[in-house]
């Protein structure tokens, strides 16, 4: 942890957990892992598996409320076909997901998160500078970047194999400079 907290000085910290029950099999230890690296992370971001293997006893949005009472400013959800969650303080967005005809679902949650990261980037709310627009992020906000993601996250499905959008093929965040006023 000593290594993150000198890095968040000067950069957002993201994490996704990526629950492996196979490879971890105590539960225990592998939610109290999760729970120290969701505290020192600025954005957070889980499947609705990881969240139910880690949590069976609560509701997913009990989950997402508590990681973001540990200090994240954002946390995200992605739920396969039934779209993402994004949550911050400002509030919730629940968006559908994107119909595609399906090729290939590896990597999916990966693309979801580098455009979620790639979108906040044309926002200006990464790094030490953009920590505060992080914090103070907008619904409106919100749910740009969950359209955003959630696109990223339906062309990988679209493709066979782990084969990612790039911004030529995402473009970039639907009207920014709205956006940045928020």
């Amino acid at each position: 942890m000593g290594l993150l907290e000198g890095a968040r000085r000067h950069a957002t910290i993201s994490f996704d957990p990526n629950c492996r029950p196979a490879i971890s099999p105590d539960k225990a230890a592998a939610r109290k892992q999760a729970e120290d690296f969701v505290a020192a992370s600025d954005i957070v971001k889980a499947s609705d598996e990881d969240l139910l293997w880690l949590y069976p006893d609560r509701t997913l949005e009990e989950s997402m409320n508590a990681w973001l009472a540990l200090g994240p400013a954002l946390v995200a959800l992605t739920r396969g076909a039934n779209g993402p969650v994004l949550l911050s303080r400002s509030g919730r967005v629940d968006i559908t997901g994107e119909t595609v005809k399906v090729a290939d679902t590896v990597g999916a949650g990966d693309s979801f998160m580098s455009a979620l990261i790639s979108g906040l980037r044309q926002l200006d709310a990464l790094g030490a500078a953009g920590r505060g627009r992080l914090q103070e992020i907008t619904q409106d906000q919100l749910h740009v970047l969950a359209r955003y993601a959630n696109k990223a996250a339906g062309i990988t499905c679209s493709r066979p194999g782990a084969n990612p959008p790039g911004l030529a093929d995402l473009g970039p965040l639907a009207n920014p400079s709205f956006l940045l006023e928020g």
